[in-house]
């Protein structure tokens, strides 16, 4: 477990303040949980149908999401933030621009974070 406390008070406030509110939590000693080994999508279960959703309000969004292996043992490399910043790319020739130029979107955005104790990375792209 970890705690993470950001305010302008000073240190010895902020752990003060951390004291005071977290002393009841015990430490159980518990082991962590690893989702590494777990199957998140199988090619039998996620390929090949397809989804027909019908919108509870008029957008014009859309967001994707994908479930990666996670890179949280590469997190120097940042590969995660490299597969993000290829979709949300603005530069000539970029899917973005490429999408804006044909009237398919305004604006794209992603990124990609570790999930669940970093057992498997989640892309998401916003157009």
């Amino acid at each position: 477990m970890n705690l993470v406390l950001v305010g302008k008070q000073s240190l010895d406030e902020l752990q003060k303040i951390a004291t005071e509110n977290f002393k009841d939590v015990k430490n159980k000693n518990l082991p962590a949980v690893s989702y590494k080994n777990e199957t998140i999508f199988t090619r039998e279960h996620s390929f090949g149908r397809v989804f027909k959703i019908i919108p509870y309000k008029d957008t014009s969004s859309l967001t994707l999401k994908w479930y990666l292996n996670t890179s949280a043992s590469e997190w120097n490399q940042k590969s995660s933030e490299y597969i993000g910043s290829l979709f949300g790319s603005e530069g000539p020739n970029s899917l973005q621009s490429y999408l804006i130029k044909e009237g398919l979107a305004s604006k794209i955005s992603a990124g990609c974070g570790f999930v669940l104790a970093n057992s498997f990375d989640n892309l998401i792209v916003e157009i």
